[in-house]
């Protein structure tokens, strides 16, 4: 038997689930005591939806989470000695979720889950540790390093001879990373029953995950298009930088339009309404009045949070591959 510990640092969902997958991982045991993250996908509740709906558990182990007294007397002090003896006074009084966690661990592959790529500064070692010690399991980090330093490929662009070549290069490499953006997110988004299949009030199992109800399905893929809306944003972004465009992605639109690029009026309403997305997504400050009048079926949550469902998602995967084209051309002439 073999305890896997894993860190999300420097990862996108993307590798992490790669990861998980070349090491048969069945089960990830969240040992972060608040899992929360501002990179998309990794916080409790969109992470559990990626997990189930690619056929794995989500488990979340508050009690072997570090204490935040600890954690907050680290960050004053910067004593790693200090940090080590406070977390293991409290996994010593933690018998039982360290006997649960052994338990889990027999029955299925497990990797311990926190933030910290190298194992040596984190506290899910001395998890492992505490299992191996209880009943015997042998214990293996998985290394993320690879992952980190080859995804994604646009950071890594082959810089041959010739403006070209190097634009041409960024282009197939923005294409690439978008259609397995844009390939991972369809895969998810098929795996969530549609709500016609909650009839007479019958609930839905998918894999591991039990619907009861149209809105806990409706909810799950409203948050899976806001973590992928967020890469394939990323994805764009990234273009745009390495092609030295000095608008970032809220003035894509009046740098396409200074530059006289062709756009019919859907890819102009289509822009526009990216624009508003991202100002929400990113500050808060997105025009919700314009996203409720003019974009098409997008409908507002309770909190001013669009819905980005399939067909928004697909309109947005279509719009950012005639960017990409649009950029990479006027890089080319410039």
């Amino acid at each position: 038997m073999t305890v896997f510990t894993i860190g999300y640092e420097g990862l996108d969902i993307e590798a992490f689930m790669a990861l998980l997958a070349k090491h048969g991982i069945e089960t990830v045991v969240d040992v972060r005591e608040t899992p929360l993250s501002r990179k998309p996908g990794f916080s409790k509740k969109a992470l559990a939806s990626v997990l189930n709906l690619s056929g794995l558990e989500y488990v979340h182990m508050v009690d072997l989470g570090c204490p935040k007294p600890v954690r907050d007397r680290y960050r004053r002090d910067g004593n790693w000695r200090r940090y080590t003896d406070g977390f293991q006074k409290h996994i010593e009084t933690q018998r039982a979720a360290i006997a649960e966690l052994s338990r889990l661990a027999s029955s299925s592959n497990c990797a311990l889950l926190c933030y910290e790529a190298d194992f040596n500064v984190c506290h899910r070692s001395m998890v492992a540790n505490a299992v191996r010690d209880y009943c015997g399991a042998d214990v293996e980090h998985i290394k993320t390093a690879d992952a980190r330093t080859t995804r994604p490929a646009g950071r890594q662009l082959v810089l041959a001879q010739g403006g070209g070549h190097k634009t041409m290069e960024k282009k197939d490499t923005f294409q690439n990373d978008l259609d397995h953006i844009y390939a991972a997110y369809s895969h998810c988004a098929s795996c969530i029953p549609k709500e016609e299949l909650f009839t007479d009030g019958r609930s839905v199992q998918i894999g591991s995950t039990m619907f009861n109800k149209p809105s806990q399905a409706l909810s799950m893929r409203v948050e899976l298009g806001w973590a992928f809306f967020t890469r394939m944003d990323a994805c764009l972004e990234t273009l745009a930088h390495e092609l030295n465009v000095q608008s970032r992605g809220t003035g894509i639109l009046e740098y396409l339009e200074k530059k006289e690029c062709p756009l019919s009026d859907h890819q102009k309403q289509g822009l526009s309404v990216y624009r508003e997305i991202r100002n929400t997504l990113h500050h808060g400050d997105g025009n919700v009045d314009y996203l409720r009048n003019k974009s098409r079926n997008l409908k507002i949550g309770p909190n001013g949070e669009p819905h980005l469902l399939e067909e928004h998602m697909k309109m947005f995967y279509e719009l950012f591959k005639m960017v990409g084209n649009c950029l990479t051309s006027l890089s080319w002439t410039d």
